[in-house]
């Protein structure tokens, strides 16, 4: 909540998701309306870093959080974030940074032209930090839907250069019928 910039007085939102495939438990969102800015809500995974990440970092395990961002009328990002969740706390898939998941928001009630989940380091938000204890490493990075097109151009070309493109376009990425910026 502090690093979303809410006032510790606010009562937070949590949204419990239903439990996913394989007896994986339910996870927890926290939503939190207008942040960053007015017509838009954020959302954090609480407790996701307690599943493994089959990445480590300085000899530590890494656990990772998952934040997003979208137009407060774009419900269907919820059910994107809390698929990525599943995907890691699954076991079978890890993440990093400029890692992209395909299709986590496609197949709901709203049509998006943007399904894919690349993860990024956060940058819409100014005080988040990893957290460290002796053996753990929690990171956080941030869900930024990209289209079809986004993501051929990352498999032929690297995150990199699809990150370039993104950055030098500065799409709405709280709009999830934007234009592909390919």
């Amino acid at each position: 909540m502090t690093a979303f910039g809410v006032a510790p007085s606010v009562e937070p939102k949590i949204l419990l998701s239903p439990g996913g495939e394989e007896g994986l438990p339910s996870l927890n969102l926290i939503e939190c309306d207008n942040i960053p800015q007015f017509g838009v809500t954020s959302y954090a995974t609480i407790g996701m870093s307690q599943y493994t990440n089959l990445s480590t970092g300085g000899g530590k395990n890494l656990g990772v959080e998952l934040l997003a961002a979208a137009g407060t009328n774009w419900k269907v990002i919820q059910s994107g974030l809390i698929g990525s969740a599943l995907n890691i706390a699954s076991g079978k898939h890890s993440i990093w940074p400029d890692t992209i998941f395909p299709d986590v928001m496609s197949g709901f009630d709203q049509a998006v032209s943007v399904p894919h989940a690349l993860f990024v380091l956060p940058f819409l938000w100014n005080d988040i930090e990893d957290l460290e204890s002796d053996d753990l490493v929690i990171t956080w990075l941030m869900m930024v839907p990209v289209s079809d097109q986004e993501f051929l151009f990352a498999e032929l070309n690297g995150v990199q250069a699809l990150n370039t493109r993104l950055l030098e376009a500065q799409p709405d990425v709280f709009n999830l019928m934007r234009p592909s910026v390919i």
